[in-house]
């Protein structure tokens, strides 16, 4: 049977295993759910979860494991179905507990030891300091008249890295619609997208209180953009009802800048506006239709701060640093091609390109997949020769976009 294929790229996200003696465990090929695979690993071990929709809540029960999508969070699914927090962390677990790859949704939150509804994506408490990393957390809502942290909560000497995710969507009826933390925890906020979450009182972006240390919380390289608070703090939200908040944000992109009602802080909290801080609209590719990279003259390109980065690709497995400053943000800018429809004879495709303006595209179509595949600048390559048709299909716009949107000539 012939088969027809177009030149596209798979984000593979790449993990270095720390131990020699860790067991990688494939979800649902040994075990049919992400909390069974979880029950079954040990310390160290790997958990690769295939594509697909998995409705469940799950706990790291105090593991330090990895779970991570096979492919990335535009494939595979974590759907909390409103029945508490999509992913816990607890138990004094450090950054070599991982999630990694996931779009993490539907959750509705976690009754805390204190009472209030908290954390509706991802909740971390008992002293948990986990990496998050890559993922998308969005639609996530915590309800009640304190709750907090719709996408991310951390309290109790909860301290995660937090890096590289788009966090979009989320709803906290009190504070923190993207991310809340509370009582001495400091996670490290690097390299996010934090946009259109929205919270019932103060910080819709992010919100703290109670660090108590002498170090501040840092958030670098982030963009913090539409995001809504019914009364202070649209992006950013220091509060100081128990202790006072001290946050530094720095190379960052801040809707509204350092004034209200963007930015709140409390009398006793204390906000450090650092370098290398915009307000400018980052010029995504397409955020109504939650594609959220950037176009070629987004003010977010090459913006950054080299020293906060420590990993090697972005959320979607694209090189960070790929132009020798880093974008602010979960994506670094790069060209891409990738396309809505089937590839069949006489279907339609709706083609879409990210790249250099002025840029001629062509689309080649061949009969065969390339075993093993080659790797090219622009991400892995699966045609193989010989090519067995190619159309020139436009040149890439002045914004760095080419969308084709006409019925391509199959044959």
């Amino acid at each position: 049977m012939q088969r027809y294929l177009v030149t596209t790229i798979i984000f593979m996200l790449i993990l270095s295993m720390a131990s020699l003696t860790a067991t990688t465990i494939y979800v649902p090929d040994e075990y049919a759910t992400i909390q069974d695979a979880i029950d079954a690993s040990a310390n160290g071990d790997v958990i690769i979860v295939r594509p697909g929709t998995y409705v469940e809540n799950v706990d790291f029960v105090g593991k330090a494991i990895t779970v991570m999508s096979e492919l990335d969070p535009q494939s595979t699914f974590i759907n909390g179905g409103q029945l508490g927090s999509v992913i816990i962390f607890k138990s004094g677990k450090s950054v070599d507990s991982r999630i990694i790859g996931f779009t993490i949704e539907n959750g509705s939150g976690t009754i805390s030891s204190w009472g209030a509804n908290v954390g509706g994506g991802i909740y971390c408490c008992q002293n948990s300091s986990p990496t998050i990393e890559g993922n998308i957390i969005r639609n996530n809502n915590v309800t009640d008249s304190a709750s907090n942290g719709g996408g991310i909560y951390c309290i109790d000497n909860s301290s995660p890295v937090i890096r590289n995710n788009i966090i979009y969507g989320n709803y906290a009826e009190y504070s923190g619609g993207g991310i809340g933390c509370s009582t001495r925890s400091l996670p490290e906020i690097i390299n996010n997208t934090i946009l259109s979450n929205s919270v019932g009182i103060e910080g819709g972006g992010v919100a703290c209180y109670y660090t108590d240390s002498v170090d501040p919380l840092v958030i670098t390289n982030t963009i913090l953009f539409q995001n809504s608070a019914s009364l202070r703090g649209n992006e950013l939200a220091l509060t100081s009802y128990y202790c006072p908040a001290t946050v530094e944000i720095k190379f960052s992109n801040l809707e509204g800048g350092n004034t209200s009602p963007s930015v709140f802080v409390h009398s006793g909290s204390t906000l450090i506006w650092g370098s290398g801080m915009i307000d400018a609209d980052p010029l995504f590719v397409d955020a109504s239709n939650d594609d959220f990279r950037f176009t070629w003259d987004s003010p977010c390109r090459n913006s950054g701060d080299n020293a906060a980065v420590t990993e090697s690709t972005d959320f979607e497995g694209d090189p960070r640093i790929a132009e020798g400053v880093v974008d602010m943000g979960a994506d670094e800018f790069h060209v891409h091609l990738y396309y809505i429809g089937e590839v069949k004879p006489g279907k339609r495709l709706n083609v879409k390109v990210i790249g250099t303006p002025g840029e001629p595209v062509t689309l080649a179509m061949g009969t065969e997949i390339q075993d093993p595949l080659q790797q090219t600048p622009y991400g892995d390559l699966y045609l193989t020769l010989p090519i067995n048709y190619q159309w020139k299909i436009g040149t890439i716009g002045a914004d760095g976009t080419l969308d084709v949107r006409k019925p391509l000539p199959w044959t």
